[in-house]
């Protein structure tokens, strides 16, 4: 997947980008089989899937999907419901649920906050061999020039950033650069600056009590900085770090390498959304259907996951630009008849011990087998 995402594949023929686009596909059907229990199928056949807004169903009770789980090792964005009736050979299939929904994430504990208040953000853009994080840093100057926020100016050293860390002086924070995921160990997952790396494992006490009271919004606009991975006392990587201990408003990451030209092009949109006055999930998910359009055959627009409220603001400024947008109500999972203790209990059964293995051993396996067909394309994004 990181392989295909970093590669341009504008130029592909349309044969090729057939097939890449109808091999992800089953990659996110294979995982519906795997991964949900034979009373979630049902479940979302009967009562989330009518209920679900969209074009086809304007009013449409069920818009957001808030995952709050520590199974690090779960795709949940690529799962692609499908089904085939052995009996009467009649199919159902649907789109991704992160296509179909505004799927975001949580970690259990601490609650995401329900609104962000940006006055003050910071740019981290350590120059790189990435052609277009460029467009990120110009697109803060320009928002700075507007006036309605304070950017000063990009930090490109370790140490700057963890004196804004242990300063607090920042409601959101953007990352854009090289990361890596450490696989042994995830707390040794590091983010490229000119002057060195940073780890999770670095960011700890008093490092980060400036965070820790600002709560801000945090980007990571780099490769496999979502991923997650159980260390010796639970969960690791930047998510875990951010997330959970020291408890940021949101947190946006991906799960593979992406290509720097798409990854520009969604955190701009998703920026330019927020300020229009959606809400937390609207913004991610326009951006998300933004690259997906505009490079179908290309994995980066599902490499993104959001861990916070998807019904939360974000303003900009002191007073706040932004404003939310209005629509139907939404349904609490009483309202639609769901179990949730239920659905838990058959989750829990499913996602046994041996899914973490299955998991790790045959999605890159899968993933890297359905796209091979498509990696000796190396023309260029115009």
């Amino acid at each position: 997947m990181s392989s295909l995402a970093a590669r341009p594949v504008e130029r592909l023929s349309e044969a090729d980008a057939a097939v890449a686009q109808g091999d992800i596909i089953n990659v996110g059907q294979r995982l519906f089989q795997e991964l949900f229990p034979p009373e979630l199928k049902a479940e979302y056949w009967r009562k989330i899937r009518p209920l679900r807004r969209d074009e086809a169903n304007p009013q449409g009770l069920i818009r957001t999907l808030l995952i709050t789980s520590d199974e690090p090792w779960i795709p949940w964005e690529m799962v692609k419901p499908y089904e085939l009736d052995p009996d009467t050979g009649e199919e159902r299939s649907d789109g991704f649920l992160a296509e179909t929904f505004q799927v975001s994430r949580w970690l259990a504990g601490r609650g995401p906050a329900d609104a962000v208040q940006v006055r003050r953000a910071a740019v981290v853009v350590p120059r790189s061999d990435l052609a277009y994080t460029a467009q990120e840093e110009q697109y803060f100057r320009q928002l700075a020039e507007n006036g309605r926020v304070d950017v000063p100016e990009p930090l490109h050293r370790v140490q700057e950033f963890l004196q804004l860390a242990q300063e607090g002086s920042a409601e959101l924070i953007h990352f854009a650069a090289h990361g890596r995921f450490e696989a042994d160990n995830a707390d040794l997952s590091p983010l490229s600056f000119e002057d060195g790396a940073l780890t999770p494992e670095a960011l700890s006490g008093q490092r980060v009590r400036g965070l820790v009271r600002t709560r801000p919004l945090v980007f990571l606009n780099a490769c496999h900085t979502a991923r997650l991975a159980f260390t010796l006392t639970g969960l690791g990587g930047w998510a875990e770090k951010l997330v959970d201990q020291v408890g940021v408003s949101a947190f946006v990451g991906t799960l593979w390498e992406v290509n720097d030209l798409l990854a520009a092009e969604f955190a701009i949109r998703f920026y330019e959304e927020l300020r229009a006055g959606a809400t937390l999930g609207q913004a991610f998910h326009r951006a998300r259907l933004h690259i997906r359009d505009r490079q179908p055959a290309n994995p980066t627009w599902l490499a993104y996951v959001l861990y916070g409220d998807p019904n939360s603001t974000v303003r900009f400024g002191r007073d706040g630009e932004s404003r939310p947008e209005g629509g139907p109500s939404e349904l609490s999972p009483a309202d639609v008849g769901l179990d949730l203790e239920q659905v838990r209990a058959s989750l829990r059964q499913s996602l046994a011990a041996s899914l973490q293995a299955y998991i790790e051993q045959n999605l890159p396996q899968l993933i890297d087998a359905a796209l091979a067909r498509v990696l000796d394309d190396s023309s260029t994004l115009e």
